[in-house]
């Protein structure tokens, strides 16, 4: 069986991507196997593709990228299950994000039980599950350092990228007061 898949043998812009079809995955023993309904291009998967950042080719490949399918993150619905997955099964609404690239502009994607893939509440849609996916990520990795608590007083920087506006939402639910900037070419604006 084949699929569709994003794919490049080389470090550039979007010039370098193309259609190809591979084969399709098969998942090994703690793996799931995710038909996938939605995935994002977003600022991770831009560096690791254009492979700007030498330290990035550490994970992704030096001189070539590692792994010829880009993406970071992916939402869909398992559609196949390795022997020993427990936590997951056929049928599952799932979200996930790996940073180091993984491929996920494609049809089926694998990943492993023990991953950053989390269940999605039945209430929650596939389009806004995975259009705050890299930037929830990104916040709850950053809030997770530090010690806060409801009332402190917090300001993001930046607060109307996808880390900052995740950032906002989140630190409101803590309960803290939040005030945040915003780049002097953004047209919009906000209350927190």
């Amino acid at each position: 069986m084949v699929m569709k898949a994003a794919y490049r043998e080389i470090y550039g812009g979007a010039e370098v991507l193309e259609w190809r079809e591979i084969p399709t995955p098969e998942p090994s023993a703690n793996e799931v196997r995710v038909k996938v309904v939605y995935t994002s291009v977003n600022r991770t998967d831009s560096e690791v593709v254009m492979g700007n950042y030498w330290l990035f080719r550490l994970f992704t490949g030096l001189f070539r990228p590692k792994y010829p399918v880009p993406g970071a993150d992916v939402c869909g619905i398992i559609d196949k299950i390795g022997a020993g997955v427990t936590q997951f099964q056929v049928g599952d609404r799932v979200v996930g994000l790996n940073d180091n690239s993984h491929p996920t502009q494609v049809e089926y994607s694998v990943w492993p039980e023990k991953s950053s893939l989390r269940k999605i509440p039945s209430e929650v849609s596939f389009k806004d599950i995975i259009a705050c996916a890299e930037g929830g990520y990104y916040t709850l990795n950053f809030i997770n350092k530090v010690n806060m608590k409801t009332g402190d007083r917090v300001m993001v920087n930046g607060g109307t990228g996808a880390i900052g506006s995740s950032a906002i939402q989140i630190l409101k639910q803590m309960g803290c007061t939040v005030v945040a900037t915003r780049g002097p070419s953004t047209s919009s604006s906000f209350g927190a």
